[in-house]
């Protein structure tokens, strides 16, 4: 099959502009010769647009959806939006966040056995419950498991930035596996743990602690929205696969989780 290369430069656009695209491969849609190793010049006239039409099939006479920028974003399907753009706005009551990073799950995640806690290199050590969370990961929340954890996470600060040499006095067992880790900790290759104090994480606030979360993974491009509650007394905390919306009382939660689930909501924010 011949194939057309069609270079585009996407920039300021002046309307009506007289603009020159070269043609490259084996065809060209205005003489019908083939050409080989070869460029020709047309000159088009055309006019600045803010769509773009979306085509499943190449013999598609219609698009199945269009791109566009509208409300001073890119939106994936311009017309579904259109329909549902009164759901679109911002509730200072309801703000999304993301969970936590630490870039060495080996170390700050851990399973509990009869023992004690087992980190990813399959050791067992004797740690204080101090700054060990239940921790939900995406595929739990993918499989409708909620109610407890395999895993739970270290977690070493309460805000970004504050200071960990605390955990010395609060937890000896916990800062000496940090200490016996460092290595790894210090070797985390993101600039977000350049320049804070030693074992920082990041993502984290007050909002991390809330006993209530609803909570969407972004590995999944099928929505699902789930309820998130204490586990064995403690607040869950998720990593950064996800996105959650703190909320604190009963009603709060059980409200926002049945507005997010309704038909409207999920063709509103469905890519």
């Amino acid at each position: 099959m011949d194939a057309c290369l069609f270079v585009l430069y996407i920039g300021d656009i002046i309307p009506s502009e007289k603009v020159q695209i070269r043609f490259v491969g084996n065809s060209h849609p205005n003489d019908g010769v083939g050409l080989r190793n070869e460029t020709q010049p047309t000159n088009l006239t055309y006019s600045p647009s803010k769509t773009c039409h979306c085509f499943e099939h190449l013999c598609d006479q219609k698009p199945s959806n269009t791109i566009g920028y509208y409300d001073d974003r890119v939106i994936a399907d311009l017309e579904n939006y259109k329909q549902l753009q009164h759901l679109s706005g911002i509730d200072k009551n309801y703000i999304w966040r993301s969970g936590l990073k630490h870039d060495c799950a080996k170390i700050m995640e851990l399973l509990k056995n009869g023992q004690g806690y087992q980190n990813g290199y399959g050791v067992t050590v004797s740690l204080e419950d101090t700054y060990l969370y239940p921790l939900l990961k995406s595929s739990d929340i993918a499989n409708d498991h909620v109610l407890d954890c395999r895993k739970y996470l270290l977690v070493t600060q309460r805000y970004i930035g504050e200071e960990t040499s605390y955990i010395q006095n609060n937890a000896p067992k916990t800062w000496n596996y940090l200490q016996n880790n460092a290595e790894a900790l210090f070797n985390r290759k993101s600039s977000v743990y350049k320049k804070r104090p030693p074992f920082s994480i990041f993502g984290v606030g007050s909002y991390t602690f809330s006993p209530w979360k609803i909570a969407i993974s972004g590995f999944y491009k099928k929505l699902n929205f789930k309820l998130v509650r204490p586990i064995g007394g403690k607040s869950v905390v998720l990593d950064d696969t996800f996105t959650f919306c703190p909320v604190g009382l009963s009603k709060k939660h059980s409200l926002l989780l049945n507005s997010l689930t309704q038909i409207s909501p999920l063709c509103f924010l469905s890519p």
